[in-house]
């Protein structure tokens, strides 16, 4: 609902609840119960309207820290699930490392790590530092799609819901030179 509809409809619950006031100034027993009923009306269409508000303002929000992590080309932003599997992968990923997210989503980080570091479950052990300590190091250097070695320089966090239950991890990354 778009802004300029919601104060509309709020102009004009002001118009009836100015008409439905004149009857009940006019001491009639209709008039008293009209009012009464538009009173009720009103406070439900204006809740509705608060609660249509309220949901705008968190997509707004989303979309505004999405076009945040979107613009950070010269940064990988990651996210990690819980057991590993990528969440999602910007477009300083896709820079860094040369992959799409749609090729990257639900896979590991193996997709990146070298080969010594998957033998040795380097991703298991970065999630593990990232609880204990509330971030992991990651200085080294990692697998691009097209098989070259990048030195990537970064950390890996624990990503946290507002009651503060791990829900995840982020992974923040670039190329060094």
């Amino acid at each position: 609902m778009s802004d300029n509809i919601k104060d509309e409809l709020a102009h004009r619950i002001w118009r009836v609840e100015r008409a439905a006031q004149a009857c009940a100034d006019a001491d009639s027993v209709e008039g008293s119960a009209l009012l009464d009923e538009v009173t009720r009306l009103s406070a439900s269409v204006s809740s509705a309207v608060e609660q249509c508000r309220a949901e705008q303002s968190v997509r707004d929000k989303e979309a505004r820290y999405r076009a945040i992590v979107e613009s950070a080309i010269d940064y990988a932003i990651l996210t990690p699930g819980l057991d590993g599997t990528i969440q999602s992968w910007n477009a300083g990923a896709n820079r860094m490392f040369g992959y799409e997210e749609e090729e990257v989503l639900g896979g590991t980080l193996n997709v990146i790590l070298t080969y010594q570091d998957q033998q040795i479950n380097r991703d298991a052990f970065e999630r593990q530092m990232a609880n204990e300590l509330g971030h992991a190091t990651n200085e080294r250097w990692h697998i691009c799609k097209d098989g070259k070695r990048v030195w990537g320089s970064g950390m890996m966090m624990p990503l946290r819901d507002p009651a503060g239950k791990l829900e995840g991890y982020v992974k923040i990354m670039h190329r060094s030179p």
